[in-house]
């Protein structure tokens, strides 16, 4: 009994000391991405005013151009979010310029991608809170995929805009009539 505690005792220490790990920190430079969701605290906007200040961001991937490679979508509270084009061996093209990706003062609180027109490109729905007293920049985004890498927002002919305080959002059958219901 005794031998058998000394055993686990030494392979529990001998397993703590491991080096080896599963991660490893990708350079920006050599990545592509240049993403950091910068919270900056005012007077008017901090964690007293708003309770929920550092609720928020988020990260989406998925294959936005369907080349078999996962792209990836961040999400930002005071900045525009970025959309990345993966090239393959960890490098990144920032596609959002020119992608259709606005700001509009939104504080983006996480995003979920779904091909909710069923047409073969994933879209991007982005979930909004924040801005308690202008319940116009609350109003939810989906981003409809056109393409390379270019966006239209239609949440609004989807009847998706919503203005309430939304943490995260999520899509499925859930009344069974075969098309997507959002949660």
């Amino acid at each position: 009994m005794r031998f058998s505690l000394f055993l686990i005792l030494i392979f529990t220490l001998l397993s703590c000391n491991k080096q080896d790990t599963l991660f490893q920190k990708l350079d920006s430079q050599k990545s592509g991405i240049d993403f950091s969701n910068t919270i900056t605290e005012t007077d008017d906007l901090n964690v007293l005013i708003y309770e929920y200040f550092y609720n928020g961001g988020g990260v989406a991937a998925a294959d936005f151009d369907n080349d078999g490679l996962i792209d990836l979508y961040f999400t930002a509270n005071q900045s525009t979010d970025k959309v990345y084009k993966n090239l393959g061996e960890l490098k990144f093209e920032d596609k959002t310029p020119g992608s259709g990706i606005t700001w509009n003062q939104e504080w983006k609180t996480g995003v979920t991608v779904v091909d909710i027109n069923a047409d073969g490109l994933m879209d991007i729905y982005v979930s909004v809170s924040g801005n308690e007293e202008r319940p116009e920049l609350r109003k939810n985004k989906l981003y409809i995929n056109k393409g390379n890498f270019q966006f239209e927002d239609q949440a609004a002919q989807y009847g998706l805009d919503i203005d309430s305080y939304t943490t995260q959002s999520a899509f499925f059958d859930y009344d069974k009539d075969g098309d997507l219901d959002a949660i």
